[in-house]
């Protein structure tokens, strides 16, 4: 465990060494401090210095253990990379074996007694706790830490500097919350179903899905990579289908699926996973395919992530999820909505919808929603309806969104209405992924828009195809959702954003109406 927790704890840095014990609910645990000299020498130092510091603690009159624990994804870029510096390591180690000994973490509980009880105090590392702020917070506690270090007396006074926790990260990032609580609402359906056999296999898919390496972003990793969020999303998937193995029929439930005080819809069936929530503007937060292993929804909001002040390229202003609902001017072009410069004119987006009527039969789900908003143009609110349907069919596999708008006001309705879809069909970042408009493939990193393009195919590398076909919406513009983070193939893709419009001019009491399908194969 990392020392800084048992310098928190009162020890002593001359103490961080060897073991000590602790208990949780009562039953005795042994703990191995990690030696905060190690993790500043390695890698960082030259391997003189490393090694010069070992010889000193080989030099001290007790007998020593020192235990290092380190992330490798976190180190940084190395002269001969990771693997030839760890080979120097090795090499050293072995010619040193006179006086370096290594041993496993049973070995040092077998061959010494620890040194002492200790209660250590609950929290997260401290640069991943200051990772876990909103933003301004954020650059305050690392200026305030990096100010704070240069006192004298810092070495006393940073241990109890801390900042957030990792329930910070549930809250700073709702793809974290999600992932968090589909784990615990399938523990809890597993509970109920715990005397059934065959439920071992679900419980060791929902201790995979755990893994904190998705669940956290600090300088570089975790959540940001698209594979390891997509690696959680396949177990809690094949859970779930596990789960729900021999169901026949859709189950329809609300409840409050990601903690948020509000009641969201959710859909579950072995072949296909739904959540609605009317309160954020009636959007899709999860659209899971179990036989893919794949939650479309699963995109990165783009976020300010600098350390320094300065914004990244782009921070998107509302969390990126399926079936979001604009109104634009005309004119908008695919770079404004890219670049996020695209004056938003409606009030639909994370708004709340009524949720007016739900319906199910066998495998078929109908979701009727509405809301009584308005067009905001020069200081003057234009009312207009929205009303959103969503209609389910799980055993075909098959989501359709039928949107109607009235024009309740007393002026004439003029403005582009658009649906947005965020898809994350794949964590493939080369162009075997990608998207087709109609038969004509596009380039996966290519930003587009496209009047009468009668279909939209985005597709992954491994054949999952996801086909939207609009109806009554001639327009289209789609673009990649590039991150600030940086792959080997360049800004890592978190994504692919498409919007399905059609120009409104509606005279007042005028109604128009308009229609998303969506469907998935493997190809």
């Amino acid at each position: 465990m990392e020392g800084s927790f048992f310098l928190q704890a009162g020890i002593i840095p001359a103490k961080l060494n060897g073991h000590y014990v602790t208990d949780q609910a009562g039953n005795l645990i042994s703990v191995l401090p990690t030696c905060p000299d190690l993790a500043r020498l390695l890698p960082h130092a030259p391997m003189d210095e490393l090694f010069g510091y070992l010889r000193r603690m080989a030099n001290r009159a007790e007998d020593v253990t020192l235990t290092l624990a380190a992330d490798l994804e976190t180190w940084p870029q190395l002269t001969g990379g990771v693997a030839g510096y760890l080979d120097q390591f090795f090499i050293r180690l072995e010619e040193s074996h006179s006086w370096i000994h290594t041993l496993t973490g049973r070995a040092q509980l077998d061959r010494q007694t620890p040194k002492g009880r200790v209660a250590l105090p609950p929290g997260t590392p401290v640069e991943l706790g200051g990772w876990s702020l909103p933003g301004n917070a954020r650059r305050e506690f690392f200026r305030e830490k990096a100010q704070l270090s240069q006192r004298y007396d810092a070495a006393k006074l940073l241990p109890f500097f801390r900042g957030g926790s990792w329930a910070s990260f549930r809250v700073r990032y709702g793809e974290v919350n999600l992932m968090y609580r589909k784990n615990l609402q399938l523990g809890r359906r597993l509970r109920r179903k715990s005397s059934q056999p065959n439920t071992r296999s679900v419980q060791e898919r929902l201790w995979r899905a755990q893994c904190s390496t998705a669940q956290w972003h600090g300088t570089r990793g975790g959540l940001h990579l698209p594979h390891l969020r997509e690696a959680i999303w396949r177990e809690l998937l094949s859970a779930e289908a596990e789960l729900r193995s021999g169901q026949s029929e859709v189950e329809l439930l609300r409840e409050d699926a990601d903690a948020d005080g509000q009641t969201e819809v959710l859909v579950g069936h072995p072949r296909l996973t739904f959540m609605v929530s009317p309160h954020q503007g009636g959007a899709c937060l999860e659209m899971g395919l179990p036989e893919f292993g794949r939650n479309l929804a699963d995109v990165l909001t783009r976020r300010e992530e600098a350390m320094s002040g300065t914004t990244v390229p782009v921070t998107d202003w509302y969390e990126r999820h399926l079936f979001h609902d604009h109104l634009f001017a005309r004119g908008t072009t695919v770079d404004q909505l890219a670049g996020g410069h695209c004056p938003e004119l409606g009030d639909f987006i994370l708004q709340p919808f009524q949720l007016r009527g739900m319906r199910q039969t066998g495998n078929r789900v109908t979701l009727e929603m509405q809301r009584d908003g308005g067009l905001y143009r020069m200081g003057t609110r234009q009312p207009c309806l929205l009303q959103k349907t969503y209609a389910l069919d799980a055993g075909e596999g098959l989501v359709e969104v039928s949107y109607q708008i009235t024009n309740t006001g007393s002026l004439p309705l003029e403005a582009v209405f658009a649906s947005e879809l965020n898809l994350n069909v794949g964590s493939d970042q080369s162009d075997r992924s990608g998207w087709k408009c109609g038969k004509e493939k596009k380039p996966g990193r290519a930003s587009w828009q496209q009047e009468g393009c009668g279909s939209v195919t985005v597709f992954s590398s491994d054949g999952l195809e996801v086909r939207v076909v609009p109806d009554h919406l001639p327009l289209t513009w789609a673009y990649p959702l590039l991150d600030a983070e940086k792959g080997p193939d360049g800004p890592i893709r978190q994504g692919y954003c498409l919007l399905f419009g059609l120009h409104l001019d509606l005279k007042p009491g005028m109604k128009t109406e308009a229609r998303l399908q969506v469907n998935y194969r493997k190809g």
